[in-house]
């Protein structure tokens, strides 16, 4: 093989490369819901990543329903081992959260890419995405319940159950937060994409089950 041919094979394989690179760029593109609704982290960590299991997943024939219980596994999972106290544990269950919000982009773009987006897929989706936070803020709080509260003189008094008043709190606000967010997410989607407008009354009727609508008023005005 000649100095000739071995620069054709090198064109060749960068070709092909970049082939792949745009095809999954475009695929990328596609199993977005808007650009103006992902989030920043997603279009630039989180989606690059999850594009590679997306492929696998759908190559394997799962459901986007069945990545998101994934996500749930690790979610959960990554949650209790933040709990003991040591660091190896804890690394490990950062690992497996950070795991859980990949297939949380990827069980979108199963969806999306396979064509199988569903109202039920969209609220499975954000009811999974609570539990892994909620997960999180119940073992957290456990974790805490023996320390020392800091700030107090001579850190005189434990968090005890004291903490449970803090992470009802903390879960209250994420509930209404999260609650908005899709909210105005799903009207603008449902503006913007017609496929988009059962999945959106569906969510509405949904969160109005799951929420009173006190809350919605109280995150409204603040």
């Amino acid at each position: 093989m000649d100095i000739h041919d071995t620069t054709e094979n090198l064109l060749k394989i960068k070709e092909a490369a970049e082939g792949k690179v745009r095809i999954m760029r475009q695929d990328i593109q596609a199993s977005r819901k808007s650009d103006e609704t992902d989030d920043p982290i997603d279009v630039l960590v989180y989606d690059p990543i999850a594009i590679q299991l997306t492929y696998l997943f759908i190559k394997m024939g799962w459901s986007a329903n069945a990545v998101t219980f994934s996500s749930l596994f690790f979610g959960v999972g990554g949650a209790v081992l933040l709990y003991p106290k040591q660091i190896g544990l804890n690394l490990l269950g950062i690992a497996c959260e950070l795991f859980a919000a990949v297939l949380d982009c990827s069980d979108g773009q199963v969806a999306r890419l396979s064509h199988t987006s569903s109202p039920f897929g969209r609220v499975l989706d954000g009811a999974v995405d609570m539990l892994n936070y909620f997960a999180i803020y119940i073992a957290l709080g456990f974790r805490m319940m023996d320390e020392f509260i800091p700030l107090l003189p001579a850190y005189s008094y434990y968090w005890s159950w004291r903490i449970w008043i803090l992470i009802a709190l903390t879960i209250l606000f994420h509930a209404g937060q999260a609650r908005m967010a899709d909210y105005y997410r799903g009207l603008h989607l449902f503006f913007l994409r017609a496929q988009w407008r059962a999945g959106f009354f569906f969510l509405c009727h949904i969160s109005n089950l799951l929420f009173d609508d006190l809350l919605f008023t109280i995150y409204f005005w603040i």
